[in-house]
């Protein structure tokens, strides 16, 4: 009793998608394998636009098609999208396309909100430079204890675990951390991209038992389908297991990363070496 209802015949004939939805989805994918064939034409061909390397006299320098990532993702989302509004008949003409935008920024506007506040409290911390002070004073007494990288990680990890619980935001507490967080551990040689690597793993891990996330209550309804007495406290037993083992999965991991020394991606060291040195 209390446990989980299976879903009834009528909501699962809900589920089902049409024929207009599956031709729709074919053609997304046609679209997808198209644009992918584009892209990689223009990245190997010679003298295409995103052949080569940015810089040919220096070593291991990144490709041109970095520095078109933004616009290759844009298209390579677009255009399955579009293939699917056409074929599906949501997408008719230029004005649907332009509403459709003006839904996708509407979400937006939050977090505009958000970077405007953020812009300023950065730049008081710049004008007042308690932020370089904090950072100054930290990584010295990291530098003085002498601690290995992989134990910094852990308890950078840790922390923005913690103090996921008490501020939901992951855009707010990168603001408030990284210009103090990041110049205090490149003091011992953490890179900025292992920083923020180490605190995304610990701010995405408690994301589903914290309270102050903004789709709790959404995720908290679709339970109580299911279970119509569940809670916010049911929620959250049930899925701290999940967060735990993925906490200790996912820190093993990227320690073990860090101990082989491998890059986080393309011009992602995880170690930082002042320029000169």
């Amino acid at each position: 009793q209390g446990g989980p209802l299976p879903p009834s015949a009528e909501e699962l004939e809900k589920q089902k998608l049409t024929g207009v939805e599956v031709r729709g989805l074919r053609w997304a994918l046609i679209a997808l394998g198209v644009t992918a064939v584009l892209t990689l034409l223009l990245i190997v061909i010679p003298g295409a636009p995103l052949h080569g390397a940015i810089d040919p006299t220096r070593e291991n320098s990144a490709g041109k098609w970095t520095k078109a990532i933004v616009p290759i993702i844009f298209a390579w989302f677009f255009a399955p999208g579009l293939a699917y509004g056409l074929v599906t008949g949501t997408i008719r003409n230029q004005r649907d396309i332009a509403g459709a935008f003006i839904h996708a920024m509407s979400a937006m506007g939050p977090i505009i909100a958000l970077a405007f506040f953020a812009a300023q409290f950065i730049k008081y911390l710049d004008y007042s430079r308690l932020d370089k002070m904090l950072a100054f004073v930290g990584g010295e007494a990291l530098v003085s204890l002498g601690l290995p990288v992989w134990l910094l990680m852990a308890a950078m990890v840790v922390l923005s675990a913690v103090l996921n619980l008490f501020l939901g935001s992951m855009s707010a507490k990168w603001l408030i951390l990284a210009p103090i967080v990041v110049p205090m551990l490149m003091m011992v040689g953490v890179s900025p991209e292992a920083s923020q690597a180490a605190y995304r793993i610990g701010d995405s891990v408690t994301n589903i038992i914290t309270p102050l996330n903004s789709y709790i209550l959404v995720i908290l309804i679709v339970v109580q389908r299911y279970s119509k007495g569940a809670g916010l406290g049911s929620l959250i037993a049930l899925m701290m297991p999940y967060s735990i083992v993925f906490g200790i999965v996912w820190t093993l991991f990227f320690l073990l990363w860090t101990v082989l020394g491998l890059p986080l991606g393309v011009d992602g060291p995880l170690e930082y070496v002042p320029s000169g040195v």
